[in-house]
């Protein structure tokens, strides 16, 4: 399961010199805005209430890039940032460059004076959001746009929306005198704007974690489950209801459907009972009131012009598509020629549209070979002819009930 992200506060007082009188209740009004999210697993909050530098490079450390959002609050000035226990101030051109090795960093926050020189440095760092401030800011102000922002972005809000909200929020409470140090008891106004400024350098706009990830291995377990109640549930629908299964038959390529018009049936066994499904003329047959997903169908088409391989069909509600192919006794036609004192022999037979042709043997019989082409026209025309005979024309129907066809031939003298 993901680590939560780690929400850094650090806070640092002048107890010496500018004492900020709220910085103290701003840590604690923090605190308890994400403690419901600390409770759930969703964030971890790190909070240095009276933090050293040291303090701020081990907890980078410890938690590596899970580190999302970096809020400081004390004192800065330009370029510079003030932290406990630390007799010179902290260069922003240096700590910057630290902060850029922080890959998880979303958010810097500095509620300080005047950090938005800091700005150049800052925006080299790639950090996606920046919120700064452009002059000395009044402390109960500083500790209310804080407290705002975080609220807002702890319901689930993108940084933007919620500096926005927070920027309106606070200037309808305080009429915007914002501007100015609270130390030694006199407060400076110098304008009505507001000094914090947000800098946004990605897309699409961020937003703090509100629910808990859910766990890949559980997501895995739950698709599991689903599946399998669907397959069973699906498996009881057709083994225990009944239900119209529908059959299609499939011509070979470039066989015009009309030749579905002669009759086709299909014989099945049902748990050992044959029946017998005519199909329509145009080839679809609907198998009524089955049922049973893993009973079998023993399948063997019944037609005069047709034949496919004995298989199986699954008892299903998908429909079943059947291919054909043209009966083997009907790529020849066979026959034999008379006249009225019996049987002929030699006597040439042509078929129409074809090189094919055959001469009757002492038997008067002949076989001609059906050119692939030519097997799906169902009727044929021979060509018969023999010196002193009449030659004739002869249509031959291969939905006869013979492949054996006799043919009379008149003598030119009658």
């Amino acid at each position: 399961m993901p680590q939560p992200p780690v929400i850094l506060m650090a806070f640092s007082n002048d107890r010496e010199g500018k004492f900020l009188r709220n910085i103290s209740e701003e840590h604690q009004k923090l605190k308890a805005i994400f403690s419901p999210l600390v409770d759930k697993g969703i964030v971890q909050v790190v909070d240095l209430p009276n933090a050293s530098l040291d303090d701020v490079f081990q907890t980078f450390k410890k938690y590596k890039d899970r580190v999302a959002v970096f809020h400081y609050g004390g004192h800065a000035h330009d370029m510079e940032l003030l932290f406990s226990q630390q007799q010179n101030p902290v260069d922003m051109e240096y700590f910057s460059k630290y902060l850029a090795q922080q890959k998880g960093l979303q958010i810097v926050f500095f509620n300080a004076c005047t950090t938005l020189p800091q700005l150049n440095v800052l925006q080299q760092t790639g950090i996606s959001h920046l919120i700064l401030t452009d002059s000395s800011i009044n402390d109960e102000a500083a500790k209310l746009f804080s407290e705002s922002f975080y609220q807002h972005l702890t319901s689930g809000r993108t940084v933007s929306r919620s500096f926005q909200e927070a920027t309106a929020e606070v200037e309808t409470k305080i009429g915007g005198s914002t501007r100015g140090l609270i130390w030694e008891g006199q407060q400076i106004v110098l304008d009505k704007s507001l000094p914090w400024k947000h800098i946004a350098s990605s897309y699409p706009d961020w937003v703090l974690p509100t629910r808990k990830p859910f766990p890949l291995k559980a997501a895995v377990i739950s698709l599991l489950i689903l599946l399998l109640s669907v397959l069973a549930g699906y498996q009881i629908w057709t083994r225990y209801f009944p239900f119209d299964m529908t059959v299609s038959l499939q011509l070979p390529a470039g066989v015009d459907s009309t030749h579905f018009q002669y009759g086709h049936s299909l014989a099945l066994s049902l748990d050992e009972e044959m029946i017998n499904v005519p199909f329509s003329s145009t080839g679809y047959a609907i198998i009524k009131q089955v049922k049973g997903i893993e009973r079998a169908v023993a399948m063997n088409l019944q037609s005069p012009l047709w034949v496919t391989e004995q298989t199986t069909l699954s008892l299903s509600r998908s429909p079943k598509v059947i291919p054909l192919q043209w009966a083997p006794k009907y790529s020849h036609i066979q026959g034999r020629i008379r006249d009225e004192t019996g049987l002929l022999e030699g006597v040439q037979v042509l078929l129409e549209g074809s090189q094919t042709s055959d001469t009757t043997d002492g038997q008067g019989y002949f076989k001609l070979l059906v050119p692939e082409a030519q097997i799906p026209n169902i009727k044929h025309k021979l060509y018969v002819q023999k010196e002193g005979y009449e030659s004739i024309d002869v249509n031959i129907n291969l939905m006869d009930e013979t492949d054996l066809f006799s043919i009379f031939l008149p003598s030119a003298s009658l």
